[in-house]
């Protein structure tokens, strides 16, 4: 199936609900007050490909018709995705994201912390309007568990001796974190079993984990004009993943390794060690590492009702596989 037909095949079976979701993430910034509004316009309208919001509302479409609660359900994930990013950009000094400028270049970084905990704000009021306390429960959890990802990103920028359960640890908060609340959720409000909640929720973990490891390794192997933001950030920032952690680990004795060790900052040391990376094996054991999850995933959906919308997970873990090549 060409790569456009699994995209398709991904978000038709709630074409019509994610509409509903972009509009009211249309209308929650034009809502806004007018010192606000043209800020939390710019932010809607650069988001991205939905994944999350998708995400939640297939969840959900696994067990019948798609009713209020998931749609206002999926814009908060949207939404605390979107806050996240802002305060990411804010942390890093970015200057672009997905190829515009970031709210902090456009505005600042004072505006940019701000407008990202106005957004926060609105993705927990929405999660509020299901009604349904387990979910905020764990909507509130999820915040948490992202900012404790951030807050170890951030301590840990420079510290080259890194190990790797640490990084899962960093990566689950940061990142899988939200994937998996977000089909959880969706299951939930649609009236899952626990059982079947609980699949959905692992789903969305061993997701959430084989993404950002692919976003680890295309930092190394990618372009900025196809990453849409500086390539190779993550080392220039200090920050260790994946590639990095197993390469530095593996060849110890190797020059690049011990001159990264003794001097992490240095930018043509940093960049010789991204080349030595990406010629390595390395690239390829992480992409086993991403396949082994994504086959985790599909495990999960196996014994799911059989539907469009368990197909279409079924095709989003095949499109992530396809990412990488």
């Amino acid at each position: 199936m060409k790569l456009q037909s699994k995209i398709a095949r991904i978000y038709s079976p709630v074409s019509s609900e994610l509409k509903l979701v972009d509009q009211k993430l249309v209308d929650f910034a034009d809502m806004a007050p007018d010192y606000a509004r043209p800020v939390l316009q710019y932010a809607v309208g650069r988001s991205g490909k939905r994944v999350r919001p998708v995400m939640t509302l297939l969840a959900a479409s696994v067990f019948g018709e798609i009713e209020e609660h998931p749609i206002k359900m999926a814009a908060a994930t949207e939404l605390l995705h979107l806050a996240t990013l802002i305060h990411d950009d804010t942390i890093d000094n970015a200057d672009l994201r997905r190829g515009a400028d970031t709210i902090s270049k456009k505005w600042g970084n004072h505006v940019a912390v701000l407008i990202g905990d106005y957004i926060f704000a609105k993705s927990a009021v929405m999660v509020c309007e299901t009604g349904n306390t387990e979910v905020v429960r764990r909507f509130a959890e999820t915040i948490m568990e992202l900012s404790s990802g951030e807050l170890k990103e951030y301590f840990d920028i420079g510290d080259v001796s890194c190990d790797i359960s640490s990084y899962w640890n960093r990566i689950y908060n940061k990142t899988a974190s939200l994937f998996a609340t977000a089909t959880e959720s969706g299951a939930v409000l649609a009236g899952a079993s626990e059982q079947d909640a609980e699949k959905l929720k692992i789903y969305g973990n061993k997701i959430g984990m084989a993404f950002q490891v692919m976003d680890d390794v295309l930092d190394i192997t990618g372009s900025s004009s196809e990453l849409g933001k500086p390539a190779g950030n993550d080392l220039a920032q200090g920050v260790m993943t994946l590639p990095s952690i197993l390469f530095c680990s593996r060849y110890s004795s190797e020059d690049s390794v011990k001159r990264f060790m003794q001097n992490p900052k240095d930018p043509e040391i940093i960049m010789k060690l991204s080349e030595n990376v990406r010629d390595s094996s390395i690239i390829g054991e992480c992409e086993a590492i991403i396949a082994e999850y994504c086959e985790e995933a599909i495990a999960q959906c196996n014994s799911l009702p059989r539907n469009k919308a368990s197909d279409a997970l079924i095709t989003l873990v095949e499109y992530l596989m396809e990412r990488q090549n």
